[in-house]
């Protein structure tokens, strides 16, 4: 057995594919190898080990992040040194772990986790342009924003509730992000609506919703996502997203229930 080895994940989370650039190592050797692709919303790992006496591994990998072109057949194209991943492990034989990651800023993010120990495992997570703290209510059932000074009026009464809820990640103002984009946040009642028909549509907090100085969140809809909870829905008389998952589809504003016909099935990040 080897004295040092890293275990590299690489989590992607985005809709667009890697394609690998380059990969070696400096110390030590590959027992497997980087692939020379990682699919949208899907994972792969490789790993590195010492080869010698007293010695440790380090390495690094490169991937093109590729672009969608849009059109009538949406298709994956490069465009080099726009959006360029970086990775780099060290596992020395004395002295600490070092990582370093990095991406190109249009659009894309790239976080790391874990790599402790002699034989450690880290993780690198790319994903577009992201906000958390989305959460769901347990009275209405739908997505509300909790990040600000308000929880926001719901259509059940009193304010939403996120007692249970798990904190949701949605993509946000990410150009290169397939999905369906122009769901927005309303700024009086805090849930996300979906702006993209002629009219706004009833909102918790009475009136319509008001989408001033909301971003453009793109939501993925009938395809499967990393860590994510599908049955979410949209509501064809308020346009809020709502999780359908339940025995009650939660009180709309429009009045009644939430209703889904005319829905696809969206599936949404959580942690």
């Amino acid at each position: 057995m080897s004295a040092r080895s890293v275990q590299v994940i690489l989590m992607n989370k985005t809709s667009n594919e890697l394609q690998r650039e380059s990969f070696h190592v400096t110390h030590g050797i590959f027992s497997s190898f980087p692939p020379s692709a990682v699919q949208p919303f899907s994972q792969v790992e490789w790993v590195s080990e010492s080869n010698g006496f007293l010695t440790g591994t380090a390495g690094a990998a490169s991937y093109h992040v590729l672009f969608i072109e849009k059109g009538d057949d949406q298709v994956f194209i490069d465009v080099p040194d726009v959006n360029h991943l970086s990775l780099s492990w060290t596992n020395p034989f004395v002295g600490t772990n070092v990582y370093r990651q990095s991406v190109g800023k249009r659009g894309f993010e790239v976080h790391r986790g874990g790599g402790a120990d002699d034989h450690a495992t880290v993780a690198f997570t790319v994903r577009h342009t992201s906000q958390d703290n989305w959460r769901w209510c347990n009275k209405c059932q739908c997505l509300a924003f909790a990040g600000t000074s308000s929880l926001g009026p719901c259509a059940a009464g009193g304010v939403h509730d996120h007692s249970g809820s798990g904190n949701y990640i949605l993509v946000h103002n990410a150009q290169e992000a397939r999905g369906q984009d122009n769901w927005r946040w309303c700024n009086k009642c805090q849930c996300l609506a979906f702006a993209g028909n002629p009219t706004l549509r009833p909102c918790h907090a009475g009136g319509q919703h008001n989408h001033e100085g909301s971003g453009n969140y793109v939501l993925q809809n009938n395809i499967a996502v990393i860590a994510g909870q599908d049955n979410w829905h949209w509501c064809n008389k308020c346009q809020c997203l709502y999780f359908a998952g339940n025995a009650s589809l939660g009180q709309c504003p429009a009045g009644g229930a939430h209703a889904l016909q005319g829905s696809g099935n969206y599936t949404l990040e959580q942690n």
